[in-house]
């Protein structure tokens, strides 16, 4: 901002410099948001496993469903379009547990786990994690 202000440099490049420090932070904030996904998938399961379900695993559930979005949001229009898409999924699967409550479908219980490990594969990202984001993508819509 000093700089700006002062004109010490051009004003486009205190604003790449800009772009670039808010780049960094939201990748941050992705990978973040991938090891919160992963840890809320295996408190989850884990509660549902040992049949605990109870107010807790419903606030998790309540977690997760806002880091997918955020994850979601973050990462549209980005070369990781398709984690977006696996986000999008999780969402529903999340969802339709939160809305069974102490019965979910035991599909969806099943797609917690590689959704939030090709989530967090995205981040070792290679033309074969795309395809199977989009297989698991798939998967959860019937496709």
């Amino acid at each position: 901002l000093r700089a700006k202000a002062t004109g010490e440099e051009e004003a486009a490049s205190v604003q790449n410099a800009i772009r670039k420090a808010i780049a960094a932070v939201n990748e941050q904030k992705l990978e973040r948001h991938a090891v919160q996904i992963a840890e809320l998938t295996k408190t989850i399961l884990a509660a549902y496993e040992a049949g605990a379900v109870d107010g807790r695993v419903f606030d998790d559930l309540d977690k997760l469903y806002f880091v997918a979005g955020d994850t979601s949001r973050r990462m549209t229009g980005t070369q990781y379009g398709h984690v977006s898409d696996l986000c999008e999924s999780l969402i529903k699967v999340t969802v339709s547990i939160r809305d069974e409550k102490f019965s979910p479908a035991s599909k969806d219980l099943q797609l917690l786990k590689p959704l939030s490990q090709a989530i967090a594969g995205a981040f070792a990202e290679d033309e074969s994690t795309a395809d199977l984001a989009r297989q698991i993508s798939a998967s959860v819509s019937g496709d």
